[in-house]
């Protein structure tokens, strides 16, 4: 799962979008978005598209531009990558 947070004309808009295995009948690239409510300090409501479901998501950690480093979804809990990192792991026999 991938998660975006961009700004609209409306205000902070979510975007979650299926990479990998998506759910079964599920295409992948697709998701949810919505916009995004402040309820204060770093906590947010999501109103989904088209969908009575409400989500809640909050942030914590920052980096050097002060932007959050970490988003947690009911169930997921993320962190922000800017560039891919490709861990190499060693055995030992």
């Amino acid at each position: 799962m991938r998660y975006e947070i961009e700004n609209s004309p409306t205000g902070l808009r979510y975007r979650e979008i299926s990479v990998g295995q998506a759910a079964p009948g599920a295409a992948q690239g697709s998701g949810v978005a919505g916009d995004m409510v402040f309820l204060g300090d770093d906590r947010f409501l999501v109103r989904l598209d088209n969908s009575p479901e409400i989500r809640s998501i909050a942030f914590f950690g920052s980096d050097a531009q002060r932007r959050a480093t970490n988003l947690v979804v009911p169930m997921f809990a993320t962190r922000r990558i800017d560039q891919p990192k490709v861990h190499a792991s060693r055995c030992s026999h």
